[in-house]
């Protein structure tokens, strides 16, 4: 009875590795469709379960946390000491019940979004890109430096500056005119 125990373990080692080499291999990525892609999916961790199962856990235990609560009320203590408990319970217990599940879903989304961005960076998530190692070139002792130069002040150039045309204006009464005006707006005057 001992020896098929045995003979079973080596078995499923045997093809757990041949698996491995044959169908993990990251050179099957994208080669598989279907179930056998969604196999090969689950079996390299593309998609977590974990996230899936803490919220569905949440939810009962937040579940399980309240109808106990309710059930304090009924307990057969005193009603104040009853609805102190029940309010204890349904407080203090449903937000330490979130607390722990929102740490571990934090947790799980760091990894997942790690390994996006790694994805995403081209490095899939496996190791490091490499990194050529730097040479140092040897090191001169420093000099002293030279002491500076006085250099006189030198004035700014000046900039030349067009001449801007006068306004025009009426000769007859000396009101300003547009460039175009044929006649003066004031006077009448012809231009």
């Amino acid at each position: 009875m001992g020896v098929v125990p045995i003979v079973l373990t080596i078995i499923g080692l045997l093809a757990g590795i041949i698996g491995f080499f044959a169908f993990l291999s990251k050179s099957n990525e994208g080669a598989f469709h279907g179930f056998l892609g969604w196999l090969y999916g689950f079996l390299n961790f593309k998609s977590l379960l974990a996230e899936t199962i803490l919220r569905f856990v949440y939810v009962a235990l937040a579940g399980a946390v309240t109808l106990g609560a309710v059930g304090m009320l009924f307990t057969g203590a005193s009603f104040g000491t009853a609805i102190l408990a029940f309010l204890a319970v349904l407080i203090v217990g449903n937000l330490v019940l979130r607390l722990i599940f929102e740490f571990s879903l934090i947790t799980l989304l760091i990894c997942k979004n790690t390994s996006e961005i790694n994805a995403k960076l081209g490095r899939g998530g496996v190791e490091p890109a490499p990194v050529a190692p730097v040479e140092s070139a040897p090191v001169a002792p420093a000099e002293p430096a030279p002491a500076p130069v006085p250099v006189a002040p030198v004035a700014p150039a000046p900039v030349p500056v067009a001449p801007t045309p006068a306004p025009r204006v009426c000769v007859a009464c000396g009101a300003p005119l547009r460039d175009d005006a044929l006649f003066c707006p004031e006077c009448g005057a012809r231009q």
